[in-house]
């Protein structure tokens, strides 16, 4: 060093191998302020809208308003902007979204089978509970209802939005500023509720349990693009019921 204090765009610099407690360790009180400055651009700019209007829709009791014929298209233009202004954030630390686990393997699909499979696994214990105790079933979302060609073409681009920033770089940023993999894990989930309470709280439960499984595979692994896969495989399901 030169003796100048470490600035925000040494930090992200850390192998990805590293702990999050390391990356901690090494980063100065103001590359932290700066660090959560862009996790907060980078989910804004994804996710503030949706997220006001979903707890709108469920604080008021208001119905969700219903997918018009263009909706797909804006689903597809907000994923572009989002993930370029996520992949500009971490270049600009000198990162990619290959550093945050964004690859092409030949395993990603058979993993993506499988991380379908336990999440489906897991929604279906708590659905069981919900019958149990007799909690109102979850609403189908306005995703599947009048599939047209616009909604189908985005579903990939939602998925991957929805997973890259969510659950690859919240996740990757709060484990490294908490030094907590767990309360990545808690944050992550909580977050994707939110923005899905417009379909009632069974329903951001029931999708709870899927997210959870996604996370923690996340966690396990540091691979998105599996997750990414089984979040469109899951949507698809949803659009071809």
């Amino acid at each position: 060093m030169n003796g100048e204090a470490t600035n925000a765009a040494e930090v992200p610099s850390i192998p990805h191998e590293e702990t999050a407690e390391a990356a901690v360790a090494v980063a100065t009180p103001e590359a932290r302020r700066l660090r959560l400055c862009e996790l907060a651009l980078v989910v804004g700019v994804a996710f503030l809208t949706p997220t006001l209007s979903s707890l709108v829709h469920w604080w008021s009791g208001a119905a969700p308003t219903p997918d018009r014929g263009l909706d797909g298209l804006y689903r597809i233009l907000r994923a572009a902007l989002s993930i370029s202004v996520l992949a500009y954030v971490l270049y600009r630390q000198g990162r990619s979204l290959r550093t945050i686990g964004l690859t092409a393997q030949a395993s990603d699909v058979p993993w993506a089978l499988a991380v379908t499979f336990c999440a489906k696994l897991v929604a279906g214990g708590l659905l069981t509970l919900f019958v149990a105790y007799q909690v109102a079933l979850p609403k189908g979302a306005s995703l599947a209802a009048e599939p047209t060609l616009l909604k189908w073409l985005a579903v990939l681009p939602s998925a991957a939005m929805e997973e890259l920033i969510v659950r690859a770089y919240l996740m990757t940023e709060v484990a490294a500023l908490s030094g907590s993999m767990a309360l990545a894990v808690i944050v992550s989930v909580s977050f994707q509720c939110f923005y899905h309470l417009y379909q009632g709280l069974p329903a951001a439960l029931y999708h709870a349990a899927t997210f959870f499984a996604y996370a923690v595979f996340y966690a396990s692994t540091r691979r998105a693009t599996p997750v990414v896969l089984a979040h469109a495989l899951e949507n698809f399901l949803i659009l071809a019921r």
